[in-house]
């Protein structure tokens, strides 16, 4: 019986001893990652880092944490976010956001809502950061600006995983529903200000290769996609089903080249939701000269290429690749 009463104090003990050792480790390895990160355009400020859990887990809470890019007058502000991990387990994390954000731009104050938001990341090894699964869900995101709503959705799920083991290839998966997208000002949302519109579905699928791995902390180091094989991009809304898909690769600047076969049914539902810019324009007038050609009222079958920075519909130029898309 002594030896048994021995035994477990031993073992109870032990775990303590490196429950404790974790705990401190974790916070060690926050300020050396946070010391990592801090440049002279990016810093990293919070009030206090407490890890809690025992004996089961590591439950790290980064409270008042506030993340500037200098360089951009960017400004990200959170009341808390946590980092969590199995205490047997901790190469694998649970990343936790608070249902209230802020971020402010030179101009703009940005607020971000939502029911629920945490990833999971799965590293190769704990003594590593290179990812070789990523997980986000968002449920009810709500994006405002200055009481204005930008962006709206029932839920949000972005995947990325490795392809193979010992490469920089990635699996992309991103799915919206019912998105809502209200953006007030085209040159600041880009991209997302084409399309202006109730109840949108989102659903994309890529190979996407990349320069360098994915990795959780690296100063410094922003990986770039070199490769990107489109299985699948899909929009649908009640009136308007948008596919493409195409192989893409970037050029010495980054900007994609390749071709994008971009299948619209319903396009005339299109042009009541796309906002009037100068390259919008000339979408619309060449879906509106392709149609007569085609002799299709409803659908219709686009053969884009991408060079030289431009986009183009067999000899016609729709426009300049815009920025956005390779930042």
């Amino acid at each position: 019986m002594r030896i048994l009463i021995w035994t477990i104090t031993i073992v109870v003990l032990s775990w303590s001893a490196y429950w404790m050792i974790g705990a401190k480790s974790i916070k060690a390895e926050l300020l050396a990652s946070i010391q990592n990160i801090n440049s002279e355009d990016w810093s990293i400020e919070y009030s206090d880092a407490v890890v809690k859990g025992f004996p089961y887990r590591f439950d790290l809470t980064i409270n008042n944490l506030k993340v500037k890019n200098k360089k951009n007058y960017l400004i990200w502000t959170l009341p808390y976010f946590q980092i969590l991990s199995l205490s047997y387990a901790p190469k694998d994390l649970i990343l936790v956001w608070p249902k209230d954000q802020e971020i402010r731009t030179k101009t703009k104050t940005i607020s971000l809502t939502s029911n629920k938001m945490l990833a999971s990341i799965e590293r190769t090894n704990i003594s590593s950061y290179d990812i070789s699964k990523f997980i986000l869900e968002v449920e009810g995101a709500n994006i405002k600006s200055s009481e204005d709503p930008i962006l709206q959705s029932k839920s949000i799920i972005l995947a990325i995983s490795k392809l193979k083991a010992e490469t920089s290839a990635y699996k992309f998966g991103l799915n919206i529903t019912e998105l809502l997208v209200q953006p007030t000002d085209q040159s600041f949302y880009g991209l997302i200000g084409l399309l202006n519109t109730n109840s949108l579905s989102l659903n994309i699928n890529a190979d996407v290769y990349m320069d360098t791995l994915l990795r959780v902390t690296e100063k410094k180091v922003y990986p770039k996609i070199t490769k990107l094989n489109l299985k699948e991009i899909s929009i649908n809304s009640k009136d308007l089903t948008l596919t493409a898909l195409g192989n893409l690769e970037t050029d010495k600047q980054g900007f994609p080249e390749g071709g994008i076969q971009l299948k619209i049914s319903g396009w005339k539902q299109l042009l009541s939701i796309i906002n009037t810019t100068v390259i919008n324009k000339k979408i619309v007038e060449s879906l509106k000269f392709l149609s007569i050609l085609s002799g299709n009222q409803n659908d219709l079958t686009l053969d884009l290429k991408l060079r030289e920075q431009k986009v183009f519909l067999g000899p016609l130029i729709l426009g300049n690749i815009p920025k956005q898309l390779i930042q």
